[in-house]
């Protein structure tokens, strides 16, 4: 076959071949998903419009067709720009963009505004007028999401910000951000507390002798796994005080990490009523010594035999009607302090020391043989007659009696009784003595 034969049969497979290509592209643009292509010509008519510019757009490729570009997406403020657009095209000699890409606002057929990352691009074939194309990505809904994100944001730092409680948000040891109730809690600035270590806010034991970063790791590991993690935390002022706080831990993930954020109330005032309500719970007021019902919980503890021998004493401050019917009660619960006062001086710090009535007294003495017993009972006597021999503004008396229980053979109530029959067996000789002596003064006050 000769050269020029060879020349004409191929001309023809490579058209084919063309015309194939071509329509595979144009397959793919018509079905591009989620990019908008639009032909149109020098003069704005539409040449071109793919499936994807009927769902942005909303105009079907037989309505957009053969119409001008302005007239069906182009809004009244863009139309000058999309003339010179279109003038520019004129010009162009060679294909390529023909302005650098951007985002803009176009029109649907509906009239919504739609934001789209457009570029612009120009075809020059030899012979042929330029062919312009504009091709769009809807930004609409990643822009409505973005917008969506950040009225979250804010919504989520206002909540942050106005939070009555301290929220702490911590990687690792690292404080990342807290608001502004977490500063006044640690009373310190921003800078010294966002970026730096939790550690100086944490001491390294707790009230009951909880080692802190032990019980923080459990804590921790609990919350990472989804589990509830509340708990009281006793932690330091940026200045060193120690507070109490309750703490709440709730595992979040930001950009794929899991951090803990920390919410956190300053307890320090309620704890200190807690406190005083217990304590005003287990104490006489007119004393400060423990109340009956303390000193009975306490009697029902000695019974197991742990405490093994135990003592209990008991005392009466003879002759206290006497001076609440003559000096006034005012007196009378001066003379219980001061009976007070002096019966913490002759026990332990272990023993227990109460107001169990008017003017009844009973002390437990855990661990405590009887010789050691009487001798608190003598330190008693003794400390009340030095009293007495001071020229005391009205004189105090008390009577005592004593018991102790060695064994789990005798029930605490049975040593409770024998100590009180003891005392009530002193306590008429010591009665009458109190008269004879507080008479004497009253006959000193009386004017003459």
């Amino acid at each position: 076959m000769k050269d020029g034969e060879q020349a004409t049969n191929i001309v023809p497979i490579m058209e084919e071949a063309l015309q194939e290509c071509e329509a595979r592209f144009r397959n793919l643009i018509e079905y591009i998903p989620g990019v908008s292509i639009q032909g149109y010509g020098v003069d704005g008519i539409v040449q071109y419009w793919n499936k994807a510019s009927e769902l942005i757009y909303g105009y079907t490729a037989e309505e957009a067709v053969g119409k001008n570009l302005a007239d069906l997406i182009i809004p009244s403020v863009l139309k000058p720009v999309f003339q010179s657009c279109l003038e520019l095209g004129t010009q162009v000699t060679t294909s390529g963009e023909l302005f650098p890409a951007g985002e803009v606002e176009l029109l649907s057929k509906d009239g919504t505004v739609k934001t789209v990352y457009s570029i612009h691009t120009v075809v020059v074939k030899e012979g042929r007028d330029p062919i312009m194309f504009c091709i769009d990505v809807d930004l609409t809904e990643r822009l409505e999401s973005e917008r969506k994100l950040r009225e979250s944001e804010y919504r989520y730092r206002s909540l942050f910000e106005s939070a009555n409680d301290a929220i702490i948000l911590i990687d690792g040891i690292t404080v990342l951000d807290c608001n502004h109730q977490a500063l006044n809690m640690f009373g310190c600035l921003r800078e010294q507390l966002i970026g730096r270590s939790v550690e100086p806010f944490v001491p390294p034991t707790q009230a009951d002798g909880r080692v802190t970063t032990e019980m923080m790791k459990d804590k921790i590991e609990k919350s990472l796994q989804g589990q509830s993690a509340v708990f009281e935390l006793g932690l330091y002022r940026y200045d060193g005080t120690a507070f109490d706080t309750e703490v709440s831990l709730n595992s979040i993930s930001l950009q794929g990490k899991a951090m803990i954020q920390v919410i956190a109330r300053d307890i320090t005032e309620r704890k200190q009523m807690e406190e005083w309500l217990r304590y005003i719970s287990m104490h006489d007021k007119p004393t400060g010594l423990y109340n009956r019902t303390y000193f009975e919980e306490e009697l029902h503890r000695m019974q197991t035999g742990r405490f093994d021998p135990v003592g209990i004493v008991m005392c009466d401050v003879d002759g206290l009607k006497l001076v609440n019917d003559n000096l006034g009660h005012d007196s009378g619960d001066s003379l219980l302090s001061t009976a007070a006062q002096m019966l913490l001086q002759c026990f332990r710090d272990s023993d227990v020391v109460a107001r169990i009535g008017g003017d009844e007294f009973a002390i437990i003495l855990p661990n405590c043989p009887p010789l050691m017993v009487e001798t608190a009972c003598n330190r008693i006597r003794e400390i009340t007659a030095n009293y007495q021999a001071s020229s005391p503004p009205f004189p105090l008396s008390i009577s005592v009696g004593w018991a102790v229980k060695n064994d789990s053979s005798k029930s605490m109530q049975d040593v409770f009784k024998e100590a009180d029959n003891q005392m009530y067996n002193e306590k008429p000789k010591n009665r009458d003595m109190f008269r004879v002596i507080f008479d004497e003064m009253l006959t000193k006050l009386k004017p003459e």
